[in-house]
């Protein structure tokens, strides 16, 4: 992408949702959870072994990556006026 795009970087990413008005205890439960297991000795050197960086964040660090990466998107498609037919 670089490439085509001077000074575009991006990567893939995956994360965890739930639906819209989950309770905040619940979330940050899952996100606890979730958190513990990514940092554990045993799934951590497994997706190092796989080529994954495995990085972890809060709900909110989630949501504000999120809409980071939905503007940065955005502008990628508009400056390359891609167009749905």
């Amino acid at each position: 992408m670089g490439e085509t795009l001077p000074g575009y970087a991006t990567g893939a990413w995956y994360g965890l949702w739930t639906t819209a008005g989950t309770p905040s205890a619940i979330v940050e439960k899952i996100s606890a959870d979730a958190r513990r297991a990514v940092e554990s000795t045993d799934l951590a050197a497994y997706m190092l072994n796989k080529g994954f960086d495995a990085a972890t964040s809060t709900p909110v660090e989630f949501a504000e990556f999120i809409k980071r990466d939905a503007a940065k998107t955005a502008q990628v498609i508009k400056s390359a006026n891609v167009r749905l037919e």
